[in-house]
């Protein structure tokens, strides 16, 4: 990487972090204009802002300070290959289960394409206009020997007026995931004599799902296929198991799917799972990855061994060399006049030459 990779991966974090919560805050002031309230759309949205501080502020430390230790004289390079060998069979058993998860997800796409067409076969789809509803929220108390529990149940009724082969009728649709309602029309399915059978999301959402299934089936095969890091797995898993709840729960009256206030929770693992691969997206495009070090092949002890004497063997000839090497230097001074560099006997104390003094 480069030097500036730690700084730059904090402006990716951070850049990518952005569009997910502003996404996550939009829901949260628009339920909020609305006067919808409650402990899931908080509790979803300071998620969302305390997870964004978190990533920036992690993202500023430095987690590569730790250096390899010498492959050769420690454990002769065993510890690479064994490091190596490990991840190879991880990234196996990886592969395996992404294959296996994509088999399951087809499997439910095409058993959720199958529900919806056989719940919509011969139904007939209409607009109605809501005319009254009536809603409430229950809370159930219960004595358990931890003690006292309390638990909240939502419940709606809600009569919509239509009109089929020029003639008036009502309908009464029922649900449990709010008490309130925001929108005026709903769409419904009636069957051939106008008679009224659900209300449009509750069988749109067999399709909904299989779409997402699908969708997840074949983006789990490009990230095996590419392969990918773990935060476009993670970021997949967020993404699409979120969109999956979200329509699931807000699938009776979807009309009115914004304006319920457990839509903005399932939204909070929507807006995570966009950070995750918006930043596996952007460090593929902005952030070099090291080229990974050639396996070594595995080195015995004896072999290990063997290479630390070679080590210790020239580490001592070059010293022998080097001493033997300025003891004769030293050697040849003594016995070569400074001056002239006529050679002196060693029984002289003088230059026979020049008459200079010997050392």
């Amino acid at each position: 990487m480069k030097k500036n990779s730690t700084e730059l991966s904090t402006k990716i974090i951070t850049f990518a972090f952005i569009i997910p919560l502003l996404l996550q805050l939009a829901l949260f002031v628009f339920q909020l204009t609305n006067k919808i309230f409650s402990i899931w759309n908080i509790i979803a949205t300071g998620m969302m802002i305390g997870l964004f501080v978190n990533a920036v502020r992690m993202s500023k430390h430095d987690k590569n300070q730790s250096k390899p230790k010498d492959p050769d004289i420690v454990t002769g390079g065993s510890t690479i290959n064994n490091s190596s060998h490990s991840a190879q069979k991880q990234s196996k058993k990886s592969i395996i289960i992404k294959v296996i998860a994509g088999v399951i997800c087809i499997a439910l796409s095409i058993l959720f394409f199958n529900i919806h067409n056989n719940k919509s076969e011969g139904l007939i789809l209409v607009n109605s206009t809501v005319i009254s509803q009536d809603g409430e929220t229950t809370i159930e108390t219960e004595e358990t020997d931890e003690g006292i529990s309390q638990s909240e149940s939502e419940h709606i009724d809600v009569i919509v007026e239509y009109e089929f082969n020029g003639e008036t009728k009502q309908a009464r649709i029922s649900g449990n995931t709010t008490s309130k309602i925001y929108v005026d029309e709903l769409k419904i399915y009636v069957d051939q004599n106008g008679k009224f059978v659900s209300d449009y999301g509750r069988i749109l959402v067999w399709k909904i799902e299989a779409i997402i299934f699908l969708c997840s089936a074949i983006l789990l095969a490009l990230i095996t296929i590419l392969s990918l890091g773990v935060e476009f797995t993670a970021g997949l898993v967020f993404f699409f198991a979120g969109l999956a709840i979200f329509f699931l729960i807000g699938s009776p009256f979807i009309e009115n799917i914004w304006f319920n206030d457990l839509s903005c929770f399932c939204s909070l693992f929507i807006n995570i799972g966009t950070y995750m691969l918006l930043v596996g997206i952007l460090n593929l495009i902005f952030i070099k990855k090291e080229e990974p070090e050639t396996p070594q092949e595995p080195i015995s002890k004896e072999e290990s061994l063997s290479n630390l004497k070679k080590r210790l063997k020239l580490k001592y000839n070059k010293t022998t060399n080097e001493s033997f090497k300025q003891e004769n230097e030293t050697l040849t001074k003594s016995l070569t006049c400074k001056n002239c560099g006529a050679p002196i006997p060693s029984t002289h104390k003088f230059c026979t030459h020049c008459g200079t003094k010997k050392d």
